[in-house]
C-alpha cells in the first residue's frame, strides 16, 4: 500500500471524527458553546495548509508523516465540521430528539445516540470526500519536496521524476503511472462521493425512479 494512502486514511479518519463530534455537539448545545465552536471552526477554516505546513516544518526542522497528518488534519476539518453542524440543526429539532430531552437523557447519549446514526449517509460522504482532498494535498506537498523524501509514495515519486528531470530524459513511466495511480483513485472516490450522495438523498432517488419510469413508458 502506498505511503500516500496509509497517511490520507489516518488524516482522514482524524478529520472525520474531529468534524462529526465537534459539528455536531455545537448545533445541539448551541448558545455560547456554539459561539465559541463556531468561531474555532471559522479561524482553523481560513487557515492555508501549505503555507502552515512549511512553517510547521521548518520550525520543527522534521518532515515526516506524523507532521504532514497532523497539518493537513488541522485544516481540513472545519469545512465539513460547518456542512454537519447545518444538518444537525435541522435534526434538533425533530420529535426524536425531543422525545429524548423528556425522557431526561444526557446530552452526550442524545448526540451519538440520537442524532449521528441518523447522519451516517452525510457522514459516510465527509469521510469519502476528505479522503480524497487529503489524497490530493499529500501528493501535492511531497510533490514539493515537503514530505519525507527517503519513503516510497506517489508524491515523493513525482518530486523525484522531476528533480531528476525524467520527462527529458524519455523517462515518461516516472510521471504517468504514479500520477495515473493519484487520478483514478481520486476518481473513484468521486464516484463514490456520488453514488453516497445520491443514495442518502430522497429527491436523486425519485429523480432516479422517474428516469426509469420513462424509459419504459412507449412513446
Amino acid at each position: 500500500m502506498s505511503r500516500t494512502v496509509v497517511a490520507t486514511i489516518i488524516t482522514t479518519i482524524i478529520t472525520t471524527i474531529l468534524a462529526t463530534t465537534l459539528g455536531i455537539f455545537a448545533a445541539y448545545v448551541g448558545g455560547v458553546v456554539d459561539d465559541i465552536l463556531n468561531l474555532v471552526t471559522n479561524v482553523f477554516f481560513v487557515i492555508p495548509t501549505i503555507p502552515l505546513l512549511i512553517d510547521v516544518t521548518a520550525f520543527l526542522h522534521t518532515r515526516g508523516m506524523l507532521t504532514m497528518t497532523v497539518v493537513i488534519a488541522c485544516t481540513l476539518w472545519a469545512f465539513e465540521a460547518r456542512i454537519l453542524r447545518a444538518q444537525a440543526l435541522t435534526l434538533k429539532s425533530r420529535d426524536f430528539v425531543l422525545a429524548s430531552k423528556v425522557a431526561g437523557e444526557s446530552t452526550r447519549r442524545i448526540v451519538f445516540g440520537e442524532l449521528m446514526p441518523n447522519m451516517i449517509s452525510r457522514i459516510a460522504a465527509a469521510f469519502v470526500l476528505v479522503f480524497y482532498i487529503a489524497i490530493l494535498v499529500d501528493a501535492g506537498l511531497e510533490f514539493l519536496g515537503l514530505g519525507d523524501m527517503q519513503k516510497a509514495s506517489w508524491g515523493v515519486a513525482l518530486y523525484w521524476a522531476t528533480v531528476n528531470s525524467s520527462v527529458l530524459q524519455g523517462e515518461w513511466w516516472s510521471f504517468l503511472f504514479p500520477g495515473l495511480a493519484i487520478g483514478v483513485t481520486v476518481l473513484g472516490l468521486t464516484l463514490v462521493l456520488a453514488g453516497i450522495d445520491e443514495v442518502s438523498n430522497p429527491r436523486l432517488r425519485a429523480e432516479r425512479v422517474r428516469r426509469r419510469f420513462l424509459r419504459k413508458v412507449p412513446e
